[in-house]
């Protein structure tokens, strides 16, 4: 598995002035998209901050939900760095958001075990949604006729994190084949974005029932 090494103020944060660490913003288009990244690749966070920081460091990330496996402090000062790998974040992020395919990032789907009158749990409002029920044209999910919400209704940082879910859980195979409770560190942000992992997290062991179902 390859490796992301990721700079933490600035990128992860909205400042970069200043040792109070404690009183930092998030990205959170940044840190949910960092999250994503996370299943694919290793994440390795750095920063010019003190080893004396760390703890603070720590607490902050864990507090807003980034997922990393290392942590490096003490990076050397500078006003700004020349490297052969760097990517612009942005650039990066706008990448895998367009490349997307959500309605195909289905297990289910892929294999041909879907059928149209089966009910399916709404990702935000928790309300039934039948495959029959007309699709957006623009994302190719399914609206639900509750809460009349599909891919487009949401920025960019709910965007990161329904990916994530999708590859956590509708995109894995092993989940599907398994009967044990998934382990993952979703961290909610805002109102929707708790909805968005309740109701996820419900709807694909729903799915997973069916699928058993399916394969007796």
């Amino acid at each position: 598995m390859k490796t992301i090494a990721v700079d933490i103020d600035g990128i992860l944060t909205n400042e970069t002035e200043g040792h109070d660490y404690k009183k930092r913003t998030p990205n959170l288009i940044n840190i949910q998209f960092i999250n994503y990244l996370s299943i694919k690749y290793k994440i390795t966070l750095f920063s010019s901050r003190y080893l004396k920081d760390l703890k603070i460091t720590e607490d902050w990330l864990k507090k807003y939900g980034v997922v990393y496996n290392k942590i490096v402090l003490g990076k050397e000062k500078y006003d700004f760095i020349m490297d052969d790998k760097i990517v612009e974040i942005s650039t990066s992020a706008s990448h895998y958001l367009n490349n997307f395919a959500f309605y195909k990032s289905c297990y289910l789907h892929k294999n041909n075990l879907v059928s149209d009158d089966e009910k399916h749990i709404c990702y935000f409002c928790g309300g039934d949604i039948v495959q029959l029920t007309e699709s957006c044209t623009e994302c190719g999910i399914i609206v639900c006729p509750k809460c009349n919400r599909c891919i487009c209704n949401l920025d960019e940082k709910h965007k990161f994190l329904l990916m994530r879910i999708r590859e956590l859980f509708c995109n894995n195979h092993e989940f599907f084949k398994s009967d044990e409770v998934a382990k993952h560190n979703l961290v909610s942000f805002d109102e929707l974005s708790f909805n968005m992992i309740k109701y996820s997290i419900k709807s694909v062991y729903h799915c997973r029932s069916l699928y058993k179902e399916k394969i007796k």
